[in-house]
């Protein structure tokens, strides 16, 4: 399983708040349903980006327990049955 580098424009600057969020958090299901991907690590314009982790906080990376709990209830009902719990998940320090 690898990690898929996910190069946005600069245009994604502009977007905030919880509107961010589900944008990445779409990317992440997305891309982690393709054959080999499991976690998702960001860009803009080419340089490394954190971002925020409902579960984590800001991580270089993501994968889809991370943002299972922004799907809609019965997604993230199935979802949460296969991801561990945050609290058996190593958390990522914050560089």
């Amino acid at each position: 399983e690898g990690t898929l580098v996910v190069d946005l424009s600069r245009d994604f600057d502009s977007v905030v708040g919880p509107a961010k969020q589900l944008a990445i958090a779409q990317i992440v299901m997305s891309a982690t349903e393709a054959p080999g991907v499991s976690r998702v690590r960001f860009q803009v314009g080419g340089r490394d980006i954190r971002v925020a982790s409902p579960t984590r906080g800001d991580t270089d990376r993501l994968d889809d327990c991370d943002v299972s709990s922004l799907l809609p209830t019965e997604l993230a009902a199935r979802d949460r049955r296969r991801c561990p719990p945050c609290s058996s998940r190593s958390p990522r320090r914050r560089t």
